[in-house]
């Protein structure tokens, strides 16, 4: 339906090829612009091991599994420099 109305409201016969290499483009461009978390823990949830032997790693220092750790650091450092701000 949305092919069909960009036709006649443009009256070109090639805007579903415009559309699909835009949709394209847009998945090309997430692909090297979003951070790969293959394999790891979603936050909030527990962190996600391969092999046994990870295991005993993650209990022993389980902060260090979370991916977001850098992440989670950056976002409090900057709320304390507002809070500083203000």
């Amino acid at each position: 339906m949305v092919m069909a109305w960009l036709i006649k409201t443009t009256n070109n016969q090639m805007i579903p090829a415009y559309y699909i290499m835009a949709a394209c483009l847009i998945g090309v461009l997430t692909m090297f612009f979003v951070k790969d978390t293959t394999g790891k823990a979603l936050r909030g949830s527990a962190p996600a091991v391969e092999e046994k032997h990870e295991i005993a790693e993650i209990l022993e220092d389980p902060h260090e599994a979370l991916w977001w750790k850098e992440e989670k650091t950056n976002m409090e450092e900057k709320a304390a420099d507002l809070e500083n701000e203000n």
